[in-house]
């Protein structure tokens, strides 16, 4: 699911919806189940909330990536 959302995220760059779709990818990575390929995902949700969202309040509730 993680990896749908960001995929989603880069497709749908408007969708209103994105900024706490992201926060909630990177929030699972601390809580939710983890593989492998959990901190890599958590750390693009990262990366593209505060690249594109920086001033959206999810941002501002994000200060960190999981690894």
């Amino acid at each position: 699911l993680a990896n749908e959302t960001v995929q989603w995220a880069r497709q749908h760059p408007d969708d209103a919806r994105i900024p706490e779709a992201l926060h909630l990818v990177v929030q699972t990575g601390r809580r939710g189940c983890r593989d492998d390929g959990t901190a890599t995902l958590s750390r693009r949700a990262f990366n593209l909330l505060h690249q594109r969202y920086e001033k959206s309040e999810w941002a501002a509730k994000t200060k960190y990536w999981y690894q």
